[in-house]
């Protein structure tokens, strides 16, 4: 999924209890490494080198487990009319459509500054395990076109993983390190850490975000697990999913509440503001049915 002109807000705030926490992805035309950028930039300048002029230029998203890899294949692409059902010609074949799509494909990099990949695309090599044939090609491909540089100077390409188990850092913390620094040594720029809270109903009101322990390790855990990547140098990009279609003013208070929250996570855990990018989605308060009814001026 590409997220260019649509693409959820990557904001900058100020947190509460003192912590100053910017948020904002940047780029130069002189250095590739995402982290070096951040530090180097101002932040207005550097949002405009790495999402464009306009922000115009967004992220695409090639995060799919193996299961949810073969599913889409042939759900969405009907390959099993065309290689059978055998899930190892899927992997084989989306490889080298995936290999394709990134090699040296001028189209593709004026709209995307960003490429974020599952685990197994960047770490696997050719057999995987349990004798699967998925390979790293597409991932190869895309660090080669990213260190050629073949795209403008002006308009940089950034490589991603999605570590899918962070939340296990307290209990497995050497393999999590372990893999960190593999994706470190692979060039990974920037590292997505998801943290989804759930429905309204699940979390029981927005104060609860503040208020339940359970949800408050959560915060210190995502800021930890942002920390273990700022120690090698790659950029934490956090999302954050609370209710955010709730009425009569219950959407902006969980939004605040899980700003809050992380924000001190952060301080506590002594995590770099200038090296973390935070992906949300502002409150709009609304249902779907109702928006579809607003004018085109005034939608998110």
């Amino acid at each position: 999924n590409m997220l260019g002109k649509t693409m959820m807000a990557f904001a900058a705030f100020a947190g509460c209890s003192g912590a100053a926490i910017a948020l904002i992805p940047t780029s130069t035309s002189t250095t590739s490494s995402m982290w070096q950028i951040l530090d180097s930039q101002q932040p207005v300048q550097a949002f405009k080198t790495i999402f464009g002029e306009s922000g115009d230029r967004g992220e695409y998203m090639d995060g799919y487990s193996r299961q949810s890899m073969a599913e889409r294949c042939r759900e969405d692409y009907k390959w099993e009319k065309k290689f059978g059902r055998d899930c190892n010609d899927f992997a084989s074949q989306r490889a080298d459509m995936m290999s394709h799509l990134f090699n040296d494909n001028e189209r593709l990099w004026k709209h995307v500054s960003m490429v974020a990949f599952a685990e197994h695309y960047v770490l696997d090599g050719d057999g995987g395990d349990e004798g699967e044939t998925l390979t790293t090609k597409p991932f190869d491909t895309f660090h080669k076109q990213k260190q050629s540089q073949q795209q403008p100077r002006n308009d940089p390409i950034f490589g991603g993983v999605v570590l899918s188990d962070w939340q296990k850092l307290s209990g497995e913390r050497s393999s999590i390190e372990q893999k960190l620094a593999d994706f470190r040594e692979k060039g990974i720029d920037y590292v997505r850490l998801e943290c989804n809270f759930g429905s309204a109903d699940d979390i029981g009101g927005a104060a609860q975000l503040g208020n339940n322990p359970l949800f408050g390790a959560r915060f210190d855990l995502l800021a930890e697990a942002a920390k273990e990547c700022q120690k090698r140098e790659m950029v934490p990009l956090v999302l954050i999913q609370v209710p955010w279609r709730e009425t009569g003013g219950d959407s902006n208070d969980y939004f605040k509440q899980a700003i809050k929250c992380f924000a001190n996570a952060l301080r506590d855990a002594r995590v770099e503001s200038k090296q973390v990018i935070l992906e949300t989605r502002p409150p709009i308060g609304v249902s779907t049915r109702e928006e579809r009814g607003l004018a085109g001026t005034m939608r998110i």
